[in-house]
């Protein structure tokens, strides 16, 4: 048998830092991933790099941050040349997979693997991989009843008939405005026991091999429509109140005013806005919080079914297993549902749990970043952290802090007004939007939600421009290490049809093809994400 150590990422989507019993949720019913942070290293203050989906995927198997791996928002593509943790296992020879959602590439795409349409067509139905260094690739795309790739595959032969969708939801309290209802689909049927089931015939599958394995639950993340017995778990009159002040937004940037301004139909949501609750808070917000609540139930049920997996196959004592996020949900804090490109504590404060055999146990306090999370595994499997990736080694209790600040930030396909940089330190939260001329800096020791914006109080000035200081050597530091010859082909502004420069990848940050410089931090590969060069808007 071999001695390298396996390692298992288990993802979520859109799952909060206090989703979980062992981060302190009284609520929660999570007893399984309670039992993995018993038994491995808990990080308490872990941020994404950007708070929707694919940007942090990027950063996350990447090591990068977003104007490094180039994919800056959701509805776009990673550029091919970026090197990614699984081919870096995949190179050491271990066996690599990706069971779940993905979200690498653009699901709109006419030519992406991971398209709605080209699944639609056939044309996918034997499609494996590979795929961003993934030699396997078993795809979940989309969310709720009415996922693609293969699992949609999977349902439609095993379960043909079930009739789904918010006409046929269970109970009479459902919310479809909010896509919040009691779904029909048994749990038999849904993407979890698929999830389940496609890591499980891996693991008989690739037989004395190392393994790198990334399980990727679509869930929690909306729409809210956890499967019987998960949608009647929690009941919704006992959820607690989320965290808001009325008046709050009066003293932050003018966007968090404007996402006040509608529901999900409101322009602001174009690009993935969070959605304004209003007079929805005691009605569809307590039951989009008790079906996601519901939905972390469900997961962890499928999480202990596949440690116990691991363990019969004499698997755990020799696998790394990481149990983390991509970013967090408002569920009601600040009034909002879902995400949007906001620096805010409920979305980028996301959990992380390190289970290694051989290493520490407990709890870690410092702060620490998701583009940290390939360097470390990499590190513990003694393999070498290519140059170029911007992320370090995650602190250990005892051990070096080798940064003592998570950084964050977010562009938009719609404005630059959501364009920010954010960096996490000490007890504060500092963030600067550049094209609204305004900012927001709080207080963590007395103010963890995030209600009352220090910004432009007096007593905060001194403490705002040594921040001010400190977040533009984050800044410096997120930037991709690129030479001045590299933009000499985009001097004209004319990009040709497709353009590779010499050195690609992570050390000479070559570009793809159909790509706009590094230094633009914008990318689209044909048609991978309906975006044109004049569709940039300020980037």
């Amino acid at each position: 048998m071999h001695t390298k150590k396996n390692v298992l990422v288990i993802y979520t989507d859109q799952q909060r830092y206090d989703a979980c019993g062992y981060a302190g949720n009284l609520v929660a019913r999570t007893p399984n991933i309670d039992a993995l942070a018993d038994d491995g290293l808990v990080y308490t203050r872990h941020y994404a790099s950007n708070p929707v989906c694919q940007p942090s995927r990027a950063s996350l198997l990447t090591g990068r941050h977003l104007r490094a791996h180039r994919l800056i928002d959701n509805g776009m593509a990673l550029p091919l040349d970026e090197v990614t943790m699984p081919q870096i296992f995949a190179e050491a020879g271990y066996a690599t997979a990706c069971v779940g959602k993905l979200h690498l590439d653009c699901w709109s795409s006419p030519d992406s693997p991971e398209g709605f349409a080209r699944w639609g067509t056939g044309e996918m139905d034997d499609w494996t991989g590979p795929h961003y260094g993934f030699q396997e690739i078993r795809t979940c795309m989309g969310h709720g009843e009415g996922a693609s790739g293969h699992y949609g595959l999977w349902r439609q032969e095993r379960f043909p008939d079930i009739a789904i969708g918010p006409g046929n939801a269970q109970g009479e309290e459902n919310y479809p405005a909010i896509n919040c209802y009691k779904s029909n689909l048994p749990k038999e049927a849904h993407c979890n026991a698929w999830i389940l089931e496609e890591t499980l015939n891996f693991l008989d599958r690739k037989g004395d091999q190392p393994f790198y394995l990334h399980a990727s639950f679509p869930d929690p993340h909306g729409p809210f429509v956890p499967p019987a017995p998960y949608n009647t778990m929690f009941r919704e009159a006992e959820m607690p109140a989320a965290h808001y002040r009325e008046g709050e937004h009066d003293t932050k940037p003018r966007i968090y005013r404007d996402a006040m301004a509608g529901g999900p139909e409101n322009e602001y949501n174009r690009d993935g806005g969070p959605w304004y609750m209003g007079n929805m808070r005691d009605t569809a917000l307590r039951q989009a919080i008790a079906h996601t609540h519901g939905m972390n139930a469900f997961i962890d049920d499928t999480v202990g079914r596949l440690i116990q997996a691991l363990k019969e196959r004499g698997l755990y004592e020799n696998t790394i297993i990481v149990y983390t996020a991509d970013h967090g949900d408002f569920l009601g804090d600040h009034d909002y549902l879902v995400k949007g490109i906001l620096p805010c504590d409920a979305l980028t404060h996301i959990p992380l749990i390190v289970r290694d055999p051989d290493g520490t146990k407990g709890v870690e306090a410092r702060v620490n970043s998701n583009v940290d999370i390939m360097p470390t595994l990499l590190q513990k499997c003694g393999l070498t952290i290519p140059e170029g990736v911007q992320g370090v080694p995650l602190p250990e209790p005892g051990g070096p802090c080798r940064r003592d600040y998570a950084y964050e930030t977010g562009y938009s396909k719609i404005s630059p007004e959501f364009h920010h940089y954010s960096i996490v330190k000490d007890k504060v939260r500092f963030s600067i939007f550049p094209h609204l001329e305004d900012g927001e800096l709080y207080d963590l020791t007395v103010d963890p939600y995030e209600l009352t914006n220090l910004y432009h109080h007096p007593d905060w000035q001194e403490r705002r421009q040594a921040l001010h200081e400190e977040l533009l050597f984050a800044v410096g530091k997120a930037e991709p290490r690129i030479s001045p010859a590299q933009y000499l082909p985009f001097v004209t502004g004319l990009v040709p049809e497709a353009v590779r420069l010499e050195g690609g990848g992570h050390g000479g940050q070559g570009v793809a093809e159909g790509c706009a410089p590094p230094a633009l931090s914008v990318y689209w590969r044909g048609a991978a994400t309906g975006i044109r060069s004049g569709d940039a808007r300020g980037y």
